[in-house]
Parts: structure tokens; C-alpha cells; sequence
């Protein structure tokens, strides 16, 4: 699973992105990095740390606290969490892309739900609050350069 952070729509920024042409291509994969870097951080936390609230069962001598719906999901044995990684951005046709993911096909089942199980989103608002940075984080560098 992965998520995208998508700058369309906004016309200021990408008016300032065409001004400064080519030369923003490094900055803008630093900039994609840190925030991808931030995010997979963020998304680590709430899966680790954030309230959960769900039922509480036995396996063997372990006694799990299970996340309910639209809470993120509870950490269990840690697969996900270690299965989460970064791919460092890259530039191909213009794009800028960096990756934060998981390859484990539970994680888009906890995200998503199943009509089984509610949705356990982790994921997207992170996401959310990610892509504010980082046009805030676009936005800072561009003011920087066009002035």
C-alpha cells in the first residue's frame, strides 16, 4: 500500500514551480524526502502509541488491546510497523515521488476495512496532515528562490 501526496489545484504553487523551471528538482526531492521520512514516523506513532480502545484478548501468555474501527490499528506481534518503509524521491517526467508504504496485504485490509472489520485508517490522515507540510514546505523554499 502506498499513499500520494498530490499538489494539483493549487495555482499559486505550481505558477511558482513553472517560474524557477528545472533548478527546484533537487530541492523538491529533499523537500519529499524529509516529508515522506516525517510521515512514515507519524504513521509508526499512531500505530504504537495512539488510544486504542477495542476488545482485549488471550493468545497464550499475551494479552492484546485490539484498536475498534477508525481508531489506527493496535500493535501486535510489530509486522506491521516493521513491514512500513521509505523510498527516496525521485524524479521522473517533471514528478517528484517518494514512497511510504507496506507490503504486507493486511495493511490496506486495516486501512480500508473489510466487510468484516471496520476501518482501522492510519494511513490517510497522516497523509493529510503530511501534504499541509508539505506545501508549506514548497511554498517556504519557492518564496525563498523567487524573490
Amino acid at each position: 500500500m502506498t499513499i500520494s501526496i498530490d499538489i494539483e489545484g493549487d495555482k499559486e504553487l505550481i505558477a511558482k514551480l513553472e517560474k524557477i523551471g528545472q533548478q527546484s528538482s533537487p530541492a523538491m526531492m529533499d523537500i519529499a524526502n524529509a516529508t515522506a521520512i516525517e510521515l512514515r514516523g507519524s504513521i509508526i506513532k499512531r500505530i504504537q502509541r495512539g488510544a486504542k480502545t477495542g476488545v482485549v484478548y488471550k493468545r497464550g501468555n499475551i494479552t492484546h488491546r485490539a484498536s475498534k474501527a477508525g481508531e489506527a490499528p493496535a500493535t501486535d506481534t510489530g509486522r506491521l510497523v516493521n513491514s512500513i518503509y521509505f523510498d527516496r524521491a525521485r524524479g521522473f517526467l517533471g514528478a517528484v515521488v517518494a514512497t511510504v508504504g507496506s507490503k504486507i496485504v493486511y495493511a490496506l485490509h486495516l486501512e480500508y476495512g473489510t466487510r468484516n472489520m471496520g476501518a482501522r485508517p492510519v494511513w490517510r490522515p497522516e497523509a493529510k496532515k503530511a501534504n499541509a507540510k508539505f506545501i508549506k514546505r514548497i511554498n517556504n523554499y519557492l518564496d525563498r528562490v523567487t524573490k
